[in-house]
């Protein structure tokens, strides 16, 4: 018995954990959104891009992950599973902006 209710509160900490990096990587995401064109409004390639593509995918990764992390602090489910995976995704989306960030045109001068 004492066994479960460990394992309860061990799932609950990282499914809470879960919550706070969603709540975080959300807030510093829409920081870094909300700064482009900063501060003439010139949209670079890598700007328009970032805005109508790749910042819409990270939001509904993000908020499916926040629902997903809620549910599993009420419902029985494995939030470690649910924290690796995140973390995964978000190292495959980090990989993919790093990527467009250098081969599309970003206002980078010579």
């Amino acid at each position: 018995m004492k066994n479960i209710l460990r394992n309860k509160k061990v799932n609950t900490r990282i499914a809470v954990l879960g919550l706070i990096i969603t709540i975080i990587l959300g807030f510093l995401y829409h920081l870094d959104q909300s700064m482009i064109g900063f501060p003439d409004g010139h949209l670079t390639e890598y700007d328009r891009f970032y805005k109508k593509v790749l910042y819409p995918i990270f939001f509904f990764l993000n908020t499916i992950f926040f629902i997903a992390f809620i549910l599993s602090v009420f419902v029985k489910t494995k939030p470690k599973q649910i924290l690796v995976l995140y973390f995964i995704l978000m190292v495959i989306y980090l990989v993919i902006n790093n990527y467009f960030s250098l081969n599309l045109e970003n206002g980078q001068g010579s």
